[in-house]
């Protein structure tokens, strides 16, 4: 689900961050550059960043849920962002 670059989330507590601010507090160490697969001017490029958001967690069953927001980095100067919230079951 794509997330507007001012949404407020909880990232690591519950204090709202903007998911803008997010990303440029995250370190060199949680970017990675991959393909997005083929485009009209050839390979699609982005750096990817995952991180995990602070909830609360109110049952047993909730906890098998990570929540995370996915940053796309373009590599280029513009440096342009696009936000995603993900929900996934965590690894045991």
């Amino acid at each position: 689900m794509a997330v507007a670059k001012n949404e407020l989330l909880w990232w690591q507590g519950p204090t709202y961050v903007r998911a803008d601010r997010i990303a440029r507090s995250l370190p060199a160490r949680a970017w990675r550059r991959m393909s997005a697969g083929a485009g009209a001017k050839g390979e699609r490029v982005y750096d990817w960043a995952l991180t995990e958001l602070w909830r609360l967690q109110m049952s047993a069953g909730e906890r098998r849920f990570g929540h995370y927001l996915l940053v796309r980095r373009s590599p280029d100067e513009k440096q342009e962002h696009a936000f995603y919230g993900e929900s996934e079951v965590k690894p045991v």
